[in-house]
């Protein structure tokens, strides 16, 4: 199986519960691994067989931008199911989003996330 990496996509957005976290934004590192299979791309060197990293960033971006969401769990599950939903040659999703600096003494917190195309 290939696999598409995205890497530290920093995006800032509203995230969280607390009253401050509604009001200010404040940045979520996101990772992602897509599983799926890009040897026709890799032969005929030909993206519209494939599937176009740089797409695939900026919708999550806006995505998580828009999102306003409440709990990285949610908004971990809602990207995963809107990839598999969105771009069909992706078999399988894993994403990390993790916020810096959200805890004392600690680099970044986060939320690890996999789904898979049934």
């Amino acid at each position: 199986m290939d696999s598409i990496i995205i890497e530290d996509l920093t995006v800032n957005c509203i995230i969280g519960i607390l009253p401050h976290e509604r009001q200010y934004m404040q940045p979520v590192v996101c990772n992602v691994r897509l599983d799926t299979d890009f040897s026709k791309v890799a032969y005929q060197e030909d993206l519209a067989e494939g599937i176009s990293y740089a797409e695939v960033s900026q919708f999550i971006k806006n995505y998580i931008i828009n999102a306003r969401a409440l709990l990285l769990e949610t908004l971990a599950y809602d990207i995963c199911d809107q990839v598999l939903e969105r771009y069909v040659g992706v078999n399988k999703i894993e994403i990390s989003l993790m916020k810096p600096n959200a805890v004392v003494d600690c680099k970044s917190v986060g939320v690890l996330v996999s789904k898979e195309r049934n």
